[in-house]
């Protein structure tokens, strides 16, 4: 089956693949075989956002998956231990082409656009179907309701309060990726997943999380500023950039980008090469400067 979006160069594809397990695997080490049944419904999401990103099409897929793979066995024919996001990436990108296989989408058209067409539906929140629920769904997200909570000074002193008590852990793992979990009291409250480069001077944050109740007051711009004194401050010549981004969430990388004044983009130049394997690189050029973090 051809490519339904034309020709794409196949590092693009494994890019993508890369950066969707960098987010899927940033809690576990473990390989994807070894994934408990808690974490299925994650890799299923996971699936479905590389098959509707690849358009269903199955070769791009497993020429994603090869890639991925590729790379992990040249880290371990090295004697390094693999990328999670490579180990992971293959596995997802091969889930999503059995997915489209099984749907039969890699011989028919009409089932491809309908297994997409699944796909976005379940990624897609259902719209309300009463008049009544619909403005307030709508309400949500207007700006001004957003920030009307800064008017509030009961806000503001739990804000106060819950900024004074937070304390930051970092853990890096064997793939070089870093992880910075804020803590309230000994409970994490949000967490954030990164990789530096001190070769390219160039940072990439897979993802940004902030556990209810506590989101909304400020945690998640904390664990960047965490993330960019641990991998490497713009100030000192760091560019950072991001994973994809979800379309909720580009506001808040937007306000990123102008605090720090550094792109929080995403894309296919995000991640440098030695990101990308664990072999490329000495330990030390590559390690990520933990002195002076949170």
């Amino acid at each position: 089956m051809g490519e339904p979006g034309g020709s794409n160069a196949g590092g693009d594809d494994a890019f993508r693949v890369w950066t969707y397990a960098l987010n899927c695997c940033l809690d576990d080490e473990h390989p994807p075989e070894q994934a408990g049944a808690d974490q299925q419904a994650l890799i299923n999401d996971y699936v479905d956002l590389i098959v509707e990103e690849l358009e269903a099409d199955p070769d791009r897929l497993a020429a994603a998956a090869a890639q991925c793979r590729e790379r992990a066995d040249q880290d371990t024919a090295a004697g390094c231990p693999p990328h999670h996001g490579d180990v992971w990436g293959a596995y997802l990108a091969e889930l999503g082409a059995a997915r489209v296989r099984t749907a039969g989408a890699d011989t028919s058209s009409r089932k491809r656009e309908r297994l997409l067409r699944q796909i976005h539906q379940r990624s897609t929140p259902a719209a309300s179907s009463t008049l009544w629920d619909r403005p307030r769904q709508w309400a949500r997200n207007w700006r001004w309701l957003r920030k009307r909570r800064r008017l509030n000074p009961v806000w503001w002193w739990r804000r106060h309060q819950l900024r004074r008590a937070l304390t930051f852990e970092h853990a890096r793992r064997a793939d070089d990726m870093l992880i910075v979990v804020a803590n309230l009291h000994g409970d994490a409250i949000g967490k954030i997943g990164f990789e530096s480069c001190a070769i390219c001077q160039r940072g990439l944050v897979c993802k940004v999380e902030t556990y209810p109740p506590y989101d909304g007051y400020g945690i998640g711009g904390l664990l960047v500023d965490a993330a960019l004194a641990a991998g490497g401050r713009p100030s000192d010549g760091f560019s950072w950039y991001t994973t994809g981004q979800y379309a909720d969430a580009r506001g808040f990388w937007r306000t990123m980008a102008r605090r720090h004044r550094t792109p929080f983009r995403s894309g296919s130049t995000a991640a440098c090469a030695h990101m990308r394997s664990t072999t490329t690189g000495t330990s030390d050029e590559r390690s990520v400067r933990l002195d002076g973090a949170l």
